[in-house]
């Protein structure tokens, strides 16, 4: 569950930029994922796109393919969102 503070945040981001782009659904989401330490435990790429799944049930999002691009940058970030 440490990797539910970071799909949190992520999501939150791609929901308030859904609404922003007007879309109706969200289609594709692209994260940046290096090695980052969260209750010091990196975060993994399948827990991550688990949670996300998980928070973006009931939502513009719900149907959308994560796609987790690995990075040596200690850091997450959403790089894009698709949708219609």
């Amino acid at each position: 569950m440490h990797d539910l503070h970071a799909a949190n945040y992520l999501t939150k981001i791609v929901l308030e930029q859904a609404k922003i782009s007007n879309l109706f659904k969200v289609t594709k989401i692209i994260i940046e994922l290096g090695p980052v330490l969260e209750h010091n435990e990196l975060i993994k790429p399948a827990n991550l796109r688990f949670n996300i799944k998980m928070l973006c049930r009931d939502t513009v999002a719900k149907d959308a393919k994560v796609e987790i691009i690995r990075t040596k940058a200690g850091h997450f970030k959403l790089i894009a969102i698709e949708g219609t």
